[in-house]
C-alpha cells in the first residue's frame, strides 16, 4: 500500500491565525481528522489533529 491510496486528494488547511472553532468545524464538515496548519507565506507551519 501507498501514500496516494489512503491520501486526501483535496487538502484542506487552517491558517495559523484561525481560532479552534474553526479547525473543529473544518475537520467535521469535511471528514478529516487533522489539518496542516500554513503561515501568512502559504507554508506548512504545523498540523492540528483530532488527538
Amino acid at each position: 500500500m501507498l501514500a496516494r491510496d489512503v491520501m486526501t486528494a483535496k487538502v484542506i488547511t487552517i491558517d495559523a491565525s484561525a481560532g479552534i472553532g474553526h479547525a473543529i468545524r473544518l475537520m467535521i464538515d469535511n471528514r478529516v481528522s487533522g489539518l496542516p496548519v500554513i503561515d501568512d507565506r502559504g507554508d506548512v507551519c504545523g498540523v492540528i489533529t483530532d488527538g
